[in-house]
């Protein structure tokens, strides 16, 4: 796994996914039909963000889509710093994108669910969307008993901002690695 590599692709989704977030605030089909994509490319996009944080801190990362799981097995000072970067970022940023919640079952046993809180915390935001990725990308498979889902687009993009912060400034401390090799015989010199 190469940490720029990871930093870059999260990039990709992230913007992916608030482009999407962004056509939620809308009405009509193409509203409903990108909840799905701006979830997935957002909690995908936090996903490689983390791990990208892992390799830059000399670990290798988890093999799982849990984004908590991710976060709190992070050495405990970055721990500290993103928790406080993204309340900071959460209480400075306008909450323009929608927070979602979908219910999907049969008609006689609907029933309402309350909308949690903007979570202000990182635990609050990962242990929510812990399963997120796996979760929406699955939205078209459903029991008959069906499902409850609650996405905070605004929160993640702004933990998503706040990891490709921390992640960019760790790769510009990195030592560039720097070889000497033969141009005729490309062996190091």
């Amino acid at each position: 796994m190469n940490a720029d590599l990871l930093c870059r692709m999260a990039s990709g989704f992230h913007k992916t996914g608030v482009d999407a977030a962004w056509r939620l605030r809308g009405t009509g089909p193409d509203a409903f039909r990108m909840i799905g994509p701006a979830a997935v490319n957002l909690a995908l996009a936090a996903e490689l963000y983390l791990k990208a944080v892992h390799l830059l801190n000399g670990r290798r990362p988890l093999d799982t889509h849990e984004l908590w799981k991710l976060f709190k097995t992070l050495p405990r000072l970055t721990v500290e710093v993103l928790g406080l970067n993204y309340s900071q970022a959460l209480a400075t940023t306008d909450d323009e994108l929608k927070s979602m919640h979908m219910v999907i079952s049969r008609a006689s046993e609907g029933e309402k669910k309350d909308f949690p809180p903007t979570p202000d915390t990182v635990k609050l935001l990962l242990v929510g969307h812990n399963h997120a990725f796996t979760s929406w990308r699955y939205l078209h498979e459903f029991s008959s008993k069906g499902y409850a889902y609650h996405f905070d687009f605004h929160a993640m993009h702004v933990f998503c901002g706040v990891l490709n912060a921390h992640v960019s400034n760790l790769l510009n401390a990195r030592t560039p690695h720097f070889g000497v090799a033969n141009v005729n015989t490309g062996e190091s010199v």
